[in-house]
Order: C-alpha cells, then sequence, then structure tokens
C-alpha cells in the first residue's frame, strides 16, 4: 500500500478542488453568455420591430405641425361641436356612392365626430399623426364608398406623400392666392399647408411635395360665410400636433386673430394646395 504525505494530499487536494472550480467555472460562464447573448438578441429583435412601427406610424412628419396650434388662444383651438346638424344642403363636394351622387357633408361630419371621440392622441401609435388620421378618414369613406380610388399609405404614408399622389391623379391644385382660391373650401376639400417660410406666390408646385414643403394635411368639414356668402372660417378635421388629440378646430379664418397669420392657413402655416378627397372627382 502506498502512503501520502501530507503534503502531497495537500496538493492533490488542492489540485482537485481547482478542477472543480475550473469545470463548474466555465459552465456557469457560458450560460451567462447565452443568456446574455439571447437578451442582447431579443432587444434587438424588439428595437427594430419597434423601429419599423415608429417608421410605419410616422416617417418624416415628427415635427410636421409645428406652429399648427402655437399662438392660437384656447378658445381658438377648441373643438367645434355641430352634433347632428343637417348640412345637406351646403355646398360640399358630391361623390358616386352606390349608383347615386351623394354629398361628402354629412358622411364627413360622422366619421369626424366619430374619431374625435377615440381621442387619438398625436403621434402615439401608429396613424395618429396628421397624415395618418387623414388615412383613417379615407379608410372610413373607402369602407362607405368603395369604388373610388385613394392614396395607399404604404407607398404615400406622409403630406407630402398624399399631396403627391392627388396630383399624380391630376387632383391637386396649388394655392398661391388663398382669398381668390375660396371657393375650393367646402366639406371634402382636403387642405395642404407649408411652414411661414414658404411664399406660396413663388414656390414650385414639386417643391411643395419634397422637404420643406408641405407638412400638413385636414380635410373640411364645415364652413362658416357671411350675408354676401364669404367664407369667414372654415372647419378643419385634422391629426395636429404633440400632445393634443384629433378634432374640429374652426380658427381657419379669412381674417385670422393675429395680424401675421395667413388668410385660410392653419395657424402660421400657408395654405398651399387642395383637393377634391375623391380622386376622380376633379375640383377644377
Amino acid at each position: 500500500m502506498k502512503f501520502y504525505t501530507n503534503t502531497s494530499l495537500k496538493i492533490i487536494i488542492t489540485a482537485l478542488l481547482a478542477v472543480v472550480l475550473v469545470a463548474f467555472g466555465c459552465q456557469t460562464g457560458s450560460t451567462t453568455q447565452s443568456s446574455t447573448t439571447e437578451e442582447k438578441k431579443g432587444m434587438t429583435e424588439n428595437s427594430s420591430e419597434e423601429g419599423k412601427e415608429a417608421t410605419a406610424g410616422e416617417s418624416e412628419e415628427a415635427n410636421e405641425a409645428e406652429g399648427e396650434g402655437e399662438g392660437e388662444t384656447d378658445a381658438e383651438e377648441a373643438p367645434v361641436n355641430v352634433g347632428n346638424a343637417d348640412m345637406g344642403d351646403m355646398d360640399a363636394i358630391m361623390i358616386k356612392c352606390g349608383g347615386s351622387a351623394m354629398s361628402l357633408a354629412n358622411p364627413l361630419m360622422d366619421i369626424a365626430n366619430r374619431l374625435e371621440a377615440q381621442n387619438l392622441m398625436y403621434d402615439t401609435e401608429p396613424f395618429t399623426d396628421c397624415s395618418g388620421i387623414f388615412h383613417r378618414v379615407l379608410d372610413s369613406i373607402e369602407k362607405r364608398c368603395p369604388d373610388h380610388l385613394f392614396p395607399d399609405p404604404a407607398q404615400y404614408r406622409s403630406s407630402r406623400g398624399v399631396g403627391k399622389w392627388y396630383d399624380e391623379n391630376n387632383n391637386y391644385i396649388v394655392v398661391r392666392d388663398p382669398v381668390a382660391a375660396a371657393s375650393y373650401i367646402k366639406p371634402g376639400a382636403v387642405m395642404f399647408y407649408a411652414g411661414s417660410s414658404v411664399d406660396p406666390k413663388t414656390i414650385e408646385k414639386d417643391a411643395l411635395f419634397k422637404q420643406g414643403g408641405i407638412r400638413h394635411v385636414g380635410v373640411v368639414v364645415d364652413v362658416k360665410t357671411d350675408d354676401e356668402g364669404v367664407i369667414q372660417s372654415y372647419t378643419l378635421f385634422h391629426g395636429r400636433t404633440t400632445g393634443k388629440v384629433a378634432a374640429k378646430t374652426s380658427y381657419h379664418a379669412l381674417k385670422p386673430s393675429r395680424s401675421n397669420y395667413p388668410p385660410y392657413g392653419n395657424g402660421r402655416d400657408h395654405w398651399v394646395g387642395v383637393a377634391s378627397i375623391a380622386s376622380d372627382k376633379l375640383m377644377k
């Protein structure tokens, strides 16, 4: 029988402990590393999906409505409650629906009231920015009257894209002089706006559909005229700006409350274009 000295035993025991610790240490390290890798992979995938959703919800319009509500008083920004008023006799855009002509006045007000009741806060979920709200309006109209063409949000997502689509379908009118173009303002008119730095009289039409051009869009649901039939203001349904819900606003006036605001504009933004909401019903 072979005997080991205390020193030998200590060396052997120390060696065995080292092997055991190394073995367990590698296994633990491998598990931790694998877990960390999976977590990073999951975080990356989630971030990627969130990024895609954010892009789908809004690609270029994070600040699109800048100035939309700036400068207006609370009274001017308050939504207009028109209830179930009969607006059938109002001058409005007519479209074919179910084989007959239909005024868009009442259907649009109904759509606006329904969407407004959902308290859709600006850009907090997909299609809640200004162009997203407009696409929601189009979707509702298409369900009622499917025999019309409308811009596909997958290709024409932003307000500039929407304007470009209407232009490609020969249904976009450049507004150089808002007062002279006032007759186009009626329920069913799609209104396009550019920033205060844009000169509507000189900007090229193609430039409106690029960065620095159109930055806001909405649809007219009501107008107010004086005794002579001159439009004094109109009610616009639109996704407004950060911190506000989509709503009807009525501060778009011939003579705005502030002298530096343009006529029939959106706050400081100029009205630079208009189209009929149904592509096959031209306003020209």
